[in-house]
């Protein structure tokens, strides 16, 4: 098989595979912070998703199910960690408390639905979803409800990220006829392509401090991740591989680093490695016999507790329709 459709065969193999607040408190605003990647692990004989240290420390599983638990992301304030699951017998999107906690369901369609992607505010989640025929964009409020569709093309829309403003989207699309980097309003207006090469360009990455997008290409060769100005100027070859595929970026909160998963050319052994932002510092983070992947980067509170509660930016597009 072709490295890169087996690259696309594996990705997409992994997709096919509450509670009520209070007001925000001081409380919350002085917690210690930590900055943890959640990710997915076959460590355990299973996919499930796991939080460690940004040092590589206090490693934690969050999910334990017989299911495949894949695609986390953390929501702005970490409080909530979204991710796409088969647990019920089909590819849904989940959430769940930072902590592992009360699991609930936020799809519940036939269809796949994969990839979520939270917006700044905490409001609304985008993903993409095969439930009208072909993969698009769609984005829904953060408690499943309001599902909106953005992308309306015959070909593949997939893996949204926000910008930090909240007002576009980025997206990988062949709706050119080549796998590239597009970005639209976050109303699905005025799409943009950003990369035109005959290389594979997806997986993008909005750094937070909105300057930046991350993405990985196999334009040398092997998959590496580059990174571009929002504008698509300026592309710039951060991992410079030349002997393993380097997949999934995620950035730091800080925009100063990178995760990204790395792996031999024939996308075995993949482990999560970090990179500061010119390419220094290259570490090692998981360094176990097991496949890890689909980083994200979130600086949160150290605990959550009673008495240090959501981030009011985040939590009230989902408190504001709970429970009703």
């Amino acid at each position: 098989m072709h490295r890169r459709q087996k690259m696309l065969y594996i990705v997409l193999s992994y997709i096919l595979l509450l509670n009520t607040g209070s007001v925000m408190t001081d409380a919350w605003a002085l917690a210690p912070k930590r900055s943890r990647i959640a990710f997915s692990s076959m460590r355990d004989f299973n996919i499930d998703i796991y939080i460690i240290d940004s040092d590589g420390r206090n490693l934690r599983r969050l999910t334990n199910s017989p299911a495949n638990d894949v695609f986390p992301a953390w929501s702005p304030a970490g409080r909530w960690i979204a991710f796409q699951s088969d647990r019920d017998g089909n590819r849904e999107i989940y959430n769940m408390e930072s902590n592992g906690k009360n699991i609930i369901n936020l799809t519940n369609n036939p269809a796949m639905d994969s990839s979520p992607a939270w917006s700044l505010d905490g409001n609304r989640i985008a993903f993409h979803s095969d439930r009208d025929g072909d993969l698009d964009i769609y984005t829904m409020d953060a408690n499943g409800k309001n599902v909106r569709r953005l992308t309306n093309n015959p070909a593949d829309d997939w893996w949204p990220d926000w910008s930090p403003d909240d007002q576009r989207i980025a997206f990988t699309s062949d709706r050119d006829g080549n796998y590239e980097i597009y970005t639209m309003d976050s109303d699905g207006k005025n799409v943009s392509r950003l990369t035109n090469d005959p290389a594979m360009d997806w997986q993008p990455a909005w750094s937070p401090d909105g300057q930046w997008i991350a993405f990985s290409s196999d334009m040398g060769g092997l998959f590496d991740i580059y990174i571009m100005d929002i504008n698509g100027k300026n592309v710039g070859n951060l991992t410079n591989n030349p002997l393993d595929d380097e997949l999934y970026p995620a950035w730091s909160p800080d925009s100063k680093r990178l995760a990204f998963v790395s792996g031999d050319g024939f996308l075995t052994d993949l482990e999560i490695y970090v990179i500061d932002f010119d390419g220094k510092n290259l570490r090692n983070l998981t360094q176990h016999p097991a496949d890890d992947l689909f980083p994200d980067w979130s600086e949160t509170a150290v605990t959550h507790s009673v008495f240090s509660t959501d981030n009011l930016i985040e939590t009230w597009g989902w408190l504001k329709q709970s429970d009703k």
